[in-house]
């Protein structure tokens, strides 16, 4: 009975997470819908299986073939014959594309994986032009749920011990002043997305700080006479 008991839990707890990630990835695309239709060139690093690739895609009016870094191939068939794949080492290598190259940049969630993070943010704003739109999502080391887990003594979910690879923990402000002050973009839009468990929307602005989840929405600085 235990164990039945620990399934239904653990599924609960899954599609409570899903439920948010699918808001990250609505409010991302809203993002490119309304901050990035003039771009035509998307690179999403770390796209999994994809599917998350094309609806970004779709977001633009006249896109071009979407290209995708990672460092295993993982797309699905349909993604894979609509996409450029490229092998990068996200901990040591320089990206691939020359600078200024794309117009549009999407990180979701897996830089919490990357141990040389500003080394890898640092080349994705080398390959965007300027002017151009980054989009990026991380879990937020300063939940509201993080915080209680935190009081009662045990390890927050968005540092993963020994089952997970989430190796980083960030929290909204810290990553705010860092994206501005050390690597230069203009932080154009914040929002935070679920509450968890109670839900997977975006909240209101006094909420932010709590929630489950942030979407930066960037531009790189045009150079000046441009």
């Amino acid at each position: 009975m235990r164990g039945a008991d620990g399934s239904a839990v653990h599924g609960l707890r899954r599609r409570r997470h899903e439920r948010i990630q699918d808001g990250v990835t609505r409010e991302i695309a809203q993002v490119i819908s309304s901050q990035g239709s003039g771009g035509r060139l998307l690179l999403h690093i770390q796209a999994g299986r994809g599917a998350q690739t094309l609806l970004f895609r779709d977001q633009l009016t006249a896109a071009e073939r979407p290209v995708i870094y990672d460092e295993d191939d993982q797309r699905d068939a349909a993604v894979a014959s609509a996409t450029d794949f490229v092998p990068v080492d996200l901990e040591s290598a320089r990206f691939p594309a020359a600078d200024d190259f794309f117009d549009l940049v999407v990180w979701n969630r897996d830089l919490v994986t990357v141990k040389n993070a500003e080394a890898a943010l640092l080349e994705a704003g080398r390959i965007l032009r300027p002017g151009g739109l980054m989009v990026l999502a991380l879990p937020n080391l300063a939940a509201l749920h993080n915080r209680l887990v935190l009081l009662t003594g045990r390890q927050p979910t968005t540092l993963h011990l020994g089952n997970g690879d989430h190796i980083r923990g960030f929290t909204i402000s810290a990553m705010t002043a860092y994206l501005r002050r050390d690597l230069g973009f203009q932080v154009e839009r914040i929002t935070g997305v679920g509450l968890a468990p109670v839900t997977g929307a975006v909240l209101p602005g006094a909420l932010r700080g709590l929630s489950h989840s942030a979407v930066w929405s960037l531009r790189k600085p045009r150079r000046p006479g441009r």
